[in-house]
């Protein structure tokens, strides 16, 4: 089931940036699954009754809050969130009454409100853990909030349609062999079962399952089978003027595995430069080893802050598997946004 997103803003306030962010949702889930009045109530449709309508069928629900989404007031002079028939405060109310997932998402420098501010049915609203979007760090930002709502990542994204075409291109081609064959032994009747299967029906024909969080990795309680890792110090990734982030490998350890396999275990730690909020994504790392590129078989966050911001350090575990035992040139890779990164491990 395709993940059905609610946005909520008031236009007044957060305008351009939820039409940003509609942009950003729809280009990775789809126009169909992406709900914002200003483009999903019909003309002649019931808008109380297409709002619930919609926050029932969502799997989450974005708040879209700028800096005058708590004061922003009527002609009248009255806030619009207390008046009891504002559609920003029905829709909140509806949304944290139904028990789903609501995320503020602070635009603009917006801030959350305190409690006091809100009326009784939204004060909840200001307990909930809040994403920020920069609009100098926009693009990871989005990425973090993406994950906060079970969004695959581009990467993933990408693996699986190029799956769905190495797949597609499979298939094609056991067609093609199969009607070879066929016409070889039918020579005189080439018109046999012409109307073979077409690449858009085969490409609408191939499922596949949804991207999955990896496993956490577990640290060792007995270390004596491991060997141990050592890295030729901290990287900071980005421009060298304005790095985003610096990167430092504290331990390092390998271990023969099962079925030939190596064990990679690092710890990582994460310290972020800009005054955006940053997340750790198992994507952002790879392993370099043997002449061959690996991803991580294993991933968990285990310390510091997370989002990180402004000079504070994650603290994050990295696990891999690979073919060949690690050696001088086995390095770890950063991709942070298209900001890239090496580290270089050796064993000790």
């Amino acid at each position: 089931m395709a993940t059905q997103i609610f946005l909520s803003y008031r236009r007044e306030d957060s305008s351009a940036w939820a039409g940003r962010l509609r942009d950003a949702l729809t280009s990775r889930v789809g126009e169909e699954n992406v709900f914002q009045d200003v483009v999903g109530v019909q003309p002649g449709q019931n808008f109380t009754a297409a709002i619930d309508g919609a926050l029932r069928r969502s799997n989450a629900v974005l708040v879209v809050i700028g800096p005058n989404w708590l004061t922003t007031a009527s002609a009248d002079g009255l806030r619009r969130l207390s008046d009891e028939h504002d559609h920003v405060r029905a829709e909140l109310s509806a949304a944290l009454r139904l028990g789903g997932l609501v995320i503020p998402v602070l635009v603009g420098r917006g801030a959350m409100p305190n409690p006091d501010q809100l009326p009784d049915e939204l004060k909840s609203l200001a307990l909930l853990q809040a994403v920020t979007l920069r609009d100098e760090t926009w693009s990871h930002d989005v990425e973090g909030l993406f994950q906060a709502i079970g969004v695959p990542s581009r990467r993933a994204r990408t693996r699986r349609l190029a799956i769905a075409a190495v797949a597609v291109i499979a298939l094609l081609a056991g067609a093609a062999i199969g009607a070879v064959l066929l016409r070889s032994e039918n020579p005189d009747d080439s018109t046999a079962d012409d109307a073979s299967t077409t690449p858009a029906d085969l490409a609408a024909s191939t499922t596949f399952d949804r991207s999955l969080p990896l496993p956490e990795c577990t640290t060792p309680a007995v270390a004596d089978d491991w060997n141990q890792l050592v890295a030729d110090g901290a990287r900071e990734i980005g421009p060298a003027s304005t790095p985003s982030a610096r990167t430092e490998v504290v331990e390092g350890r390998y271990r023969d595995g099962e079925d030939d396999r190596w064990d990679v275990l690092l710890a990582v730690d994460y310290t972020a430069l800009t005054d955006g909020t940053q997340y750790q994504n198992w994507w952002y790392y790879q392993l370099t080893n043997g002449g061959l590129r690996v991803d991580p078989s294993c991933f968990s966050v285990t310390g510091g802050q997370e989002p990180a911001c402004c000079g504070e350090v994650s603290e994050v575990l990295i696990g891999f598997e690979v073919g060949t035992e690690p050696a001088i040139g086995t390095a770890l890779l950063i991709d942070d946004g298209g900001n890239h990164g090496r580290i270089e491990l050796a064993p000790n």
